[in-house]
């Protein structure tokens, strides 16, 4: 066999990107290293994999946290606007209830305007 046709062949096996290898995940992995070599790499890539993914998991917790707290402000603020409304509303009630009682009053003839001014100043004397 001539030397240079393996180097060829490993350099060629090296440059595949693992197509060679199912656990790599896509990676570029030495598929000429020993297998004790290459198992131990792939190892190592196993284990950096999960401690990666317990900070992915922590700021997936964080994430949903954020998001639970805008939802629960933006709930606040939506019944702060539904309270606000309400007393603006109320507030609009007892002024039109004022101004029907004053348009009633101008309504009605002089003589019973004044029997019920009398009756409440009557009321409020007792």
């Amino acid at each position: 066999m001539i030397p240079g046709v393996l180097t060829s062949k490993i350099n060629r096996m090296n440059n595949d990107n693992g197509a060679n290898d199912a656990d790599d995940n896509g990676e570029e992995l030495c598929v000429g290293l020993p297998e004790v070599e290459r198992q131990e790499l792939l190892h190592q890539r196993r284990e950096s994999q999960q401690e990666n993914l317990l900070p992915r998991q922590e700021l997936e917790r964080l994430l949903l946290a954020r998001q639970r707290r805008e939802q629960l402000l933006e709930q606040q603020r939506l019944l702060q606007e539904q309270a606000e409304t309400r007393r603006v509303f109320a507030e609009g009630a007892e002024v039109r209830l004022a101004r029907m009682v004053r348009v009633a009053r101008r309504q009605e003839p002089p003589q019973r305007q004044a029997f019920t001014t009398h009756v409440l100043e009557r009321q409020q004397q007792q």
